[in-house]
């Protein structure tokens, strides 16, 4: 969807003219975006140009977007990207010498666009992170939702590229570890994959499973407070890195001592 004229689509105007008549009802998803630039300069990192086009640049997004009556829709990009599908490193090395390569792979010889906050969306005095698929890996990166105000969080996933084998179930159980770590309640929704609700324990309280279609009703706890590790991320990750390197520095210095004498 050309993101420059999302609220002029008939898909936009369905889903705003039903929120006009259910005045509670708000409708979080994912879209793919693209955004048009028309300048004789390259806007962003990420931007490609128009093929064909002597000054037009475009960025695509892997984006969530909430629709709700009259108001304009808050959008947040994905920003922990899939490497070789959602992102090409090094593009102006390796983009001459492997994009035809890779293009024949399945992969992707652009980068989508990102952004550098966490936004979260809010509905009246409810804030809740958008996380996409792959970003709910990272405790760290859904850390920086909850720092910015988020209540609960809501994971918009795609599992099919796994087929139905354990890596959608393993998905899933990270969904709970980024509940507990939060001492946030998360609803998940997988176009391929397992819908859930999960309480802020971590307790699966319902599931659709893979390849099932349904809809799930929950009452959804809120929580305002910071967890320790809110406060403090992964503490343990960051000590045992530096006692990595100290023992390594210590070995190192301790053979040379050695050879020395």
């Amino acid at each position: 969807i050309l993101q420059n004229t999302f609220t002029a689509t008939p898909e936009y105007q369905l889903l705003e003219n039903f929120t006009q008549s259910h005045q509670n009802i708000n409708f979080v998803s994912g879209y793919t975006f693209y955004k048009r630039y028309k300048s004789g300069l390259q806007p962003t990192p990420s931007a490609n140009k128009i093929r064909n086009s002597k000054d037009e640049w475009y960025d695509m997004y892997n984006a969530a977007a909430m629709i709700n009556a009259g108001n304009n829709p808050p959008i947040y990009y994905k920003s922990k990207l899939v490497v070789g599908v959602e992102l090409f490193p090094y593009q102006n090395i390796l983009k001459p010498l492997l994009g035809e390569s890779l293009i024949n792979l399945g992969g992707s010889v652009s980068s989508l666009g990102t952004q550098k906050q966490r936004s979260v969306f809010a509905i009246k005095d409810v804030k809740l992170a958008p996380i996409i698929c792959y970003e709910s890996i990272y405790g760290d990166f859904v850390n920086d939702y909850v720092k910015n105000g988020a209540q609960f969080l809501a994971v918009i996933t795609n599992d099919g590229w796994w087929q139905n084998s354990q890596g959608h179930k393993q998905h899933l159980m990270l969904s709970k570890l980024r509940a507990i770590e939060n001492r946030r309640d998360l609803v998940r929704s997988a176009n391929t994959g397992i819908s859930a609700i999960i309480n802020q324990q971590g307790a699966l309280l319902q599931q659709l499973d893979y390849g099932t279609k349904g809809v799930l009703k929950a009452s959804i706890n809120l929580n305002k407070q910071l967890t320790f590790y809110n406060r403090y991320g992964d503490y343990i990750a960051r000590i045992s890195q530096f006692l990595s390197i100290l023992l390594l520095l210590t070995t190192f210095l301790s053979r040379k001592k050695a050879n020395f004498l």
